[in-house]
């Protein structure tokens, strides 16, 4: 059942959200409206959390007019690569089915609990 389901929402300017999605999964277009871009990128950050963000943040302007970041765990260590430019999506890495799916409200609640965002990189 995906009723339930959520993605986290990082934006520079405003932090950690949590995003219902309808269907469980967050489709490309979904993506690009919520990140706000044309193009995205995967980037992994751990072995259950996929990162969806602006492929093109660092030359179409989200870098200057959404912000930076970078995604620490509760104990300040990096998460995927040192910076992103513009808004993100953290979803679960669903492996049997190599697909990015949605977590349950609880999941994406402990979740948003454990990370932070650096948002002072100088780049």
């Amino acid at each position: 059942m995906t009723e339930g389901l959520y993605a986290i929402v990082v934006d520079p300017s405003k932090g950690l959200s949590i995003k219902h999605l309808p269907n469980g999964r967050a489709s490309l277009n979904e993506l690009y409206s919520i990140i706000d871009c044309d193009y995205v990128e995967l980037s992994v950050l751990t072995d259950s959390l996929d990162l969806f963000v602006d492929e093109e943040g660092f030359v179409n302007g989200s870098a200057n007019r959404v912000g930076v970041f970078q995604i620490q765990d509760a104990d300040g260590e990096r998460l995927g690569q040192v910076m992103y430019a513009g808004r993100g999506v953290i979803l679960q890495n669903d492996a049997e089915f190599d697909d990015s799916i949605g977590f349950s409200k609880e999941e994406a609640e402990n979740i948003l609990k454990s990370l932070m965002i650096k948002t002072n990189i100088v780049y």
